[in-house]
């Protein structure tokens, strides 16, 4: 595929052409996930960046960069996010196991409010 077919995906994306989306998808996933393996380490966590990656695209298609600026610009985008993504995961706290039994012990926050339908 050459930069003519590249850029008939781009403009069929921007249109809305779920077609010309699996296509775009098809022809980039590989070199966005090898560019998110680099910077991850972990297949999996490549795959969800990965992923990640295609859904912001998605999203933002209609402000794509225009001709011959497009890859350059997909791959800043895509190295952009993949910088970022080891830090947003260290900024989610993990989930915390409560025991049923154990949430009626934690203490009420605002024990001067008065309870609902009071």
């Amino acid at each position: 595929m050459d930069a003519t077919d590249l850029r008939s995906l781009v403009d069929g994306c921007r249109a809305g052409d779920a077609l010309a989306w699996e296509g775009f998808v098809r022809r980039l996933q590989g070199r966005i996930f090898a560019l998110a393996y680099s910077y991850v380490g972990e297949r999996e966590e490549a795959r969800d960046l990965t992923q990640e990656i295609f859904v912001r695209l998605y999203e933002t298609r209609a402000q794509w960069a225009e001709g011959d600026e497009f890859l350059p610009w997909l791959f800043r985008v895509a190295r952009n996010r993949s910088v970022d993504y080891p830090r947003r995961r260290k900024v989610r706290a993990p989930g915390i196991a409560v025991d049923e039994s154990a949430i009626a012990d934690l203490p009420d926050p605002a024990p001067d409010a008065e309870p609902a339908g009071e």
